[in-house]
């Protein structure tokens, strides 16, 4: 669903972000994108999204995006950014509403079809409770279940999640991961992710890439990507991987002082 081949890229006369990336992700699959700070998660999301400038080829379900029309890749791609934008004043139905841009012509304003795709995944996601609230008055949580919901309005074969656990407390993480997971496999949505919480990462994705210094250093299965090595040596981290269910969980320890 997802092909991304030999992508560089670079801004001005700076080094590369990215650098020679490689990735193909099934359709119906989740794929976890790691790595240290800087090292090039978020730039490669931006690139598949047409946000930023790029060497290389990449496609969706085998079209070139570069050929594509803004409201073709919307139709393509659904997208819960690190920050998304909250107009301000907007109620939360309004909102999710808007994941049906994509679909609604020129000059034209939404059908009962819109409507009722975004009450059912409003339903869905258990917010019609929070329908008239203004999005800026919901906590945290509630907040990330809406930018969720209007990506699902969009319904997109494709979902990229930059960080979406970001500032969520552990409760609030596994409601949200566990929706899309569930909402992946019932609607077979390919879902393409990074984040920095490694086992809460290890849970959800069937396989995970390790990226440094612009380029993919590794990438498998959760089990062969988390490796004590691997997270010395690309981190500068000192953990302990163990596994539980035969899923590996990354526990720091502390250097000790002398």
């Amino acid at each position: 669903m997802i092909s991304v081949d030999n992508i560089s890229v670079t801004l001005g006369r700076g080094a590369p972000l990215i650098r020679n990336v490689n990735l193909e992700v099934a359709n119906g699959e989740w794929v976890t994108v790691i790595g240290p700070n800087g090292a090039g998660k978020s730039t490669l999301l931006h690139a598949i999204n047409q946000h930023l400038p790029y060497s290389g080829t990449i496609q969706i379900d085998h079209r070139d995006t570069r050929t594509l029309s803004r409201r073709e890749r919307a139709q393509l791609i659904a997208t819960v950014p690190q920050s998304p934008t909250v107009p301000p004043g907007m109620a939360v139905g309004d909102y999710v509403l808007l994941g049906r841009t994509p679909y609604i012509s020129p000059l034209r304003s939404e059908t009962a079809h819109d409507v009722a795709i975004a009450d059912d995944v409003m339903t869905v996601l258990d917010l019609q409770r929070f329908r008239n609230r203004v999005l800026s008055t919901l906590s945290g949580g509630e907040r990330q279940r809406v930018f969720l919901a209007r990506a699902l309005a969009q319904q997109a074969p494709v979902l990229l999640l930059d960080e979406p656990t970001t500032a969520l407390d552990i409760g609030h993480q596994q409601e949200v991961l566990d929706l899309v997971d569930e909402l992946r496999i019932a609607r077979g949505i390919t879902v393409l992710s990074t984040m920095h919480d490694l086992s809460i990462a290890a849970e959800y994705a069937e396989r995970m890439a390790l990226i440094a210094d612009g380029t993919f250093v590794a990438m498998g299965t959760p089990t062969e990507v988390l490796t004590t090595g691997n997270l010395s040596q690309f981190y500068g981290a000192h953990v302990q991987v163990y596994t539980h269910a035969g899923t590996p969980a990354v526990i720091p320890i502390r250097r000790r002082r002398r």
